[in-house]
């Protein structure tokens, strides 16, 4: 996985972002303005990392609706909350305190962009995986198809279109076992419709 992983962060409170802007600069992190340009962002990237900080509490319910969005919008992501209130978050991959020290943050983002990348590989392989199996059931159908015309020509006279020799054959195999399964008698009868001596 050599994909390069962007990395967004977001926060209602431009004195959060600008408290985080200097620790996630180490990242190369883009700290964006608003709730519109994080969706247009995280749709346009794969993988993407995208960071969600607040203050209050009524901004972690707001942060819990736009984390579904990005979501929605890019599965591949990976979302990481800065919060001190967790009670209305579940869609996210990991919590950290808004206070906790710089390495941590960094080794988080670090590790959630490898998952994201690993989501996107995965969303990848899914795709060509699918790609291929219809590619096979197309294949199995033409061949299907191909069966069926080869086993209908060998049971036909070309010239005519008239079942041939072969197809009595085994007609005449299959209404044996009937009989001789059911305990019945059969009989058979055989006209020369074109009165040629066969001698």
């Amino acid at each position: 996985m050599n994909q390069p992983v962007s990395l967004l962060f977001f926060s209602p409170s431009r004195k959060r972002r600008d408290a985080f802007a200097p620790h996630l600069e180490r990242l190369s992190a883009q700290c964006v303005d608003s709730a519109d340009q994080l969706l247009d962002l995280a749709g346009a990237h794969q993988p993407v990392v995208v960071v969600l900080a607040q203050a209050s509490e009524e901004e972690t319910r707001g942060l819990a609706q736009l984390a579904a969005e990005v979501r929605s919008r890019s599965p591949e992501a990976s979302i990481l909350f800065l919060t001190e209130h967790t009670g209305s978050l579940s869609d996210c991959d990991a919590l950290l305190d808004p206070n906790c020290p710089a390495p941590e943050l960094v080794r988080t983002c670090r590790l959630l962009g490898q998952i994201s990348g690993l989501r996107a590989e995965l969303t990848k392989m899914a795709a060509k995986l699918e790609a291929a199996q219809r590619h096979q059931e197309a294949l199995a159908e033409t061949h299907q198809q191909e069966l069926q015309q080869l086993t209908e020509a060998a049971l036909t006279d070309r010239l005519t279109g008239v079942a041939n020799r072969r197809h009595l054959d085994l007609r005449l195999e299959e209404l044996f076992a009937e009989a001789k399964r059911q305990v019945r008698n059969l009989g058979v009868a055989v006209f020369d419709l074109d009165r040629k001596s066969t001698r």
